[in-house]
């Protein structure tokens, strides 16, 4: 015997577009932990590169032997060391979780926008638009969907937000460890 429950009725445009807003909601939530992430990183960082300025002042340093040798580092190299581990943590939060939660929200309103093109006449949705705009230099509209239910030209070559986070990341992680090293070898000279 089929019960009946109300999941197998069909959603009223209220319910639609409720939904749609509460996914909004879920994607800027999500986008909101990773700036924060990196806010918190960034702050943490500086906050230490300062206190590494200050304390370049007392010429403090910390000698470690290797063999029959000594090897002098300043404490503004092992900040900077420091101040780039605290960067790779916020990277594992900030890319490996949150953006990753992110793009699982995107992907899901990407595909329910589909659903309510009908309802609300739209050529394309927000999400859609949106991540066209951030992927492609200069997306294109297409007059109709594409075999994968897509509305814009993808042909040209796309820089995902994932990788660009991910450059921010290295690149500023390996400044700091070339600020260590440079100011390990400037004491040692």
């Amino acid at each position: 015997m089929k019960h009946s429950t109300d999941l197998e009725q069909p959603l009223n445009n209220e319910q639609r577009i409720a939904i749609w807003h509460r996914s909004i909601e879920t994607q800027m939530h999500f986008a909101e932990l990773s700036i924060k992430m990196r806010q918190i990183g960034l702050t943490l960082s500086g906050a230490i590169l300062a206190l590494a300025i200050v304390l370049r002042r007392a010429d403090l340093t910390y000698s470690i032997g290797i063999m029959d040798n000594s090897l002098s580092i300043p404490i503004e190299a092992l900040l900077c060391f420091v101040a780039a581990i605290i960067l790779y943590a916020a990277k594992i939060l900030d890319h490996g979780m949150y953006h990753q939660m992110l793009r699982g929200a995107v992907r899901f309103n990407e595909l329910y926008e589909q659903q309510l093109d009908d309802l609300i006449g739209w050529k394309s949705g927000l999400t859609e638009s949106i991540s066209a705009y951030s992927r492609y230099d200069t997306p294109s509209l297409l007059d109709d969907r594409n075999e994968n239910g897509e509305r814009w030209d993808k042909s040209a070559k796309s820089r995902l937000a994932g990788n660009k986070i991910n450059r921010f990341y290295i690149t500023t992680i390996c400044a700091l460890i070339l600020a260590a090293v440079i100011l390990i070898y400037i004491e040692n000279a």
